[in-house]
């Protein structure tokens, strides 16, 4: 990205900063690249009234530190933040300017979920998120068994972990012994993964469930956690399918 060829380019090895942005009006390169890693977008924000978006990127940056006491010096990584203006014309985008750094941005304040209903790992609904993901995530067993009708599920491959363990599992509502077909579930499942490395991790999936002849089928791999709203849902409507490529 934009960002990337900013931080790596230097006097003498300009990179893909020259592809990107007009050399003759730098007034001068460092010598030595500034080192940085873990570099991920932080927001994407359109600039109304305008064909502009801005965009945050953060990432940490290798930094020195100097005390003044014994003239000792010491590394450290701190999370840094830039800012960069994208202009948007049709399918094209392109930087206007040079990544600017700016403050961390202000933490906004915590989002309540409708998962309120704790799910024990015997009850159906749980073992259908567990084969599921377990199918999804690890290519254990045949993962049209778990999805609903006219969805489209592409398990991932090649398949990144090899164990897929739900450690909780949390649903909007408490679920039925036997749904009636077309009922619906939100669920929050917290899982731990292993990698054939022996890396292991834990995500969150949030998942839509859906009764059909008395047992339950995954229908959506949810775009976001459920919020509650006295208006109702204001998070995106899930999409009935998931590529894993």
């Amino acid at each position: 990205g934009f960002v990337s060829s900013w931080l790596s380019a230097t006097k003498y090895a300009p990179g893909d900063l020259a592809t990107d942005f007009d050399l003759s009006a730098l007034r001068q390169l460092s010598v030595t690249a500034w080192e940085y890693r873990d570099l991920s977008v932080v927001s994407i924000t359109p600039v109304d009234g305008s064909d502009f978006v801005n965009v945050v990127v953060a990432a940490n940056i290798k930094e020195l530190s100097v005390t003044d006491s014994d003239d000792t010096s010491t590394t450290s990584w701190p999370r840094r933040y830039f800012q960069v203006a994208i202009a948007v014309n049709g399918d094209t985008v392109r930087a206007v300017g040079l990544p600017a750094q700016i403050s961390a941005p202000v933490q906004g304040e915590t989002t309540s979920l409708v998962y309120k209903q704790t799910i024990g790992s015997s009850d159906p609904s749980a073992e259908t998120v567990s084969a599921f993901l377990g199918a999804y995530l690890a290519g254990s067993g045949d993962l049209s068994r778990y999805s609903a009708p006219d969805t489209s599920f592409v398990a991932i491959s090649p398949a990144p972990y090899v164990m897929v363990n739900v450690e909780e599992m949390r649903s909007d509502l408490t679920p039925t012994e036997s749904p009636s077909d077309g009922d619906t579930l939100k669920v929050l499942a917290t899982v731990s993964l292993l990698s054939p490395l022996d890396q292991q991790v834990t995500s969150t999936y949030t998942l839509t469930l859906t009764a059909r002849a008395s047992r339950w089928e995954v229908s959506a791999i949810d775009l976001a956690p459920q919020a509650v709203s006295d208006k109702g849902s204001t998070t995106p409507t899930p999409t009935p399918s998931g590529n894993g490529n």
